[in-house]
């Protein structure tokens, strides 16, 4: 197992938390809660298999993983240090669109460097960490078709801005229902910190 790959992985996933961090913040501004909320979801996914990858590094080398992201998108570039009071509809046209683009490219970036270390990882007979890496092959290309499919319909549209505020109440429906549930899916434990029983959480 190549303790290389596994660093460059686990970078690669922090400067995924960070575009989808920096992501939330732009769609929050805008007031897109559907946008902000796809973010978030995607944040806390990432977050949750970078939690495995930082694991498994410990527990095969004894060390821990530090985090350097490359950050080298910079969403938040695109308000330009506005006020959101100041922003023209151009503005808002220009910012979510352009927010699009960036992000069906990181990802496409993204599907092109997990490819290659699946390559390698082939070549070198390692199972192990292959099966890792094909785990989040076949994530990025499921967003990629979701995100593909989102971006053609609106670019047909020509990102009319109406019809994005109409999606937004869906947008957010959806995730917040993958939240909850992603929530709920671990076992309830009594908070020693907290007055609150277990038993009476929601």
């Amino acid at each position: 197992m190549s303790i290389q790959i596994l660093e460059k992985l686990n970078n690669m996933l922090n400067t995924g938390l960070c575009f989808h961090d920096e992501s939330n913040d732009l769609f929050n501004y805008l007031s897109l809660e559907g946008f902000a909320a796809w973010h978030e979801w995607q944040y806390i996914t990432e977050r949750l298999y970078q939690k495995k990858i930082k694991k498994l590094i410990t527990s095969t080398y004894n060390i821990i993983s530090k985090n350097s992201p490359q950050n080298d998108f910079n969403i938040l570039s695109l308000i330009k240090n506005k006020n959101r009071k100041q922003l023209k509809p151009d503005d808002r046209y220009n910012i979510i669109k352009m927010s699009f683009i960036e992000y069906e490219k990181f990802e496409r970036n993204n599907l092109m460097e997990y490819e290659n270390m699946a390559k390698e990882l082939s070549n070198n007979s390692d199972i192990s960490l292959y099966a890792y890496v094909l785990e989040k092959i076949k994530d990025v290309e499921n967003e990629l078709a979701f995100l593909n499919d989102f971006i053609l319909s609106h670019e047909t549209m020509d990102w009319d801005f109406p019809q994005i505020i109409s999606e937004q109440d869906t947008l957010k429906e959806r995730y917040n229902y993958l939240l909850r549930k992603f929530y709920k899916s671990f076992p309830k434990a009594h908070h020693f910190n907290s007055l609150v029983s277990a038993d009476n959480e929601a």
